[in-house]
């Protein structure tokens, strides 16, 4: 441990290189475009074999910022052994696990430390099986805890279904469907605990409905579209449409809708915008699909 304190001094020298990139940029709510450059560089890999030593901070000092913070030193070091083992230390000749070869499933011991002192963070060392992932277990939190923390921010709202005929939906007849809630236009979010910071932005990427039955239907740019009394059927068209061709019967159809965004990062942990987990939201819907006929009866 007390080569791997000497080491930590590589992440303050690593974040004074990190410029800042414009590599996201949104364009209009139209289209909702994007340009991302993904860089494969991290920098909070500290010690003499890359990846072993995670950069991370307390979990107590996590909360949202406007603008982080890049000139803060690391405050938390973490290192992996193997499930069982007593820690014992950087020099251990069973030595520590570098994070890339974590094997999911398998039962992994968990050391944090503090810079400024050497001594332990509260509730380390800990035993754990690894699931896979990036995040620290325990009151230790590496950039992707506070990225995922920076997510929950976003604001991201659930969908809301326009359906058009909007009370009863005809067999053979057309059915518009639409997301009036907000699906673009969403302000990046920062958070930090510590030394670690992570932004986050998200771009919509499609609304997917479930009609049961009657199939999937994904849809993208006209996932918003919503049928226009005020226009003649021939001045307007929509790709998120159906056509169904039987009925859902007395009890109706519930169909869902999940719109997904894309999630991407900056952080303290690498250069560049990185791709994140996928975000999405559902709601049911439910429709009443009817014959022509029993419709008029």
């Amino acid at each position: 441990m007390r080569r791997l304190l000497q080491l930590t001094g590589l992440a303050t020298l690593a974040a004074a290189l990190m410029t800042t990139s414009d590599a996201v940029r949104a364009q209009s709510d139209d289209d909702a475009k994007e340009e991302v450059v993904e860089e494969e560089t991290w920098i909070t890999s500290c010690g003499e074999v890359a990846g072993v030593c995670v950069h991370a901070a307390e979990r107590r000092l996590l909360g949202p910022v406007e603008t982080p913070d890049r000139n803060r030193p690391p405050t938390v070091v973490c290192v992996w052994y193997p499930g069982g083992q007593d820690p014992g230390g950087w020099d251990d000749p069973d030595g520590p696990v570098p994070v890339a070869f974590l094997n999911p499933g398998s039962l992994y011991t968990v050391d944090c430390h503090r810079v400024s002192d050497g001594g332990r963070v509260t509730g380390y060392p800990r035993n754990f099986i690894y699931y896979g992932g990036e995040d620290v277990p325990g009151e230790a939190v590496s950039g992707w805890d506070v990225s995922q923390y920076a997510v929950g921010r976003l604001g991201l709202q659930a969908p809301v279904a326009a359906v058009s005929p909007p009370a009863r939906q005809m067999v053979g007849v057309e059915t518009w469907l639409a997301v009036t809630s907000r699906l673009r236009g969403y302000s990046e979010r920062s958070a930090q605990a510590g030394s670690v910071w992570a932004t986050v932005r998200a771009f919509f990427a499609d609304a997917t409905w479930d009609l049961g039955p009657h199939g999937r239907l994904t849809c993208t740019a006209d996932a918003a579209r919503t049928w226009n009394p005020a226009l003649s059927g021939d001045r307007q068209r929509s790709d998120c449409t159906i056509v169904f061709d039987t009925g859902s019967g007395p009890r109706g159809l519930n169909a869902t809708v999940t719109v997904r965004w894309r999630i991407y990062w900056l952080s303290s942990e690498h250069v560049g915008w990185r791709r994140h987990d996928d975000y999405s939201l559902r709601a049911t819907v439910p429709l009443d699909v009817r014959d022509m006929q029993a419709a008029i009866r």
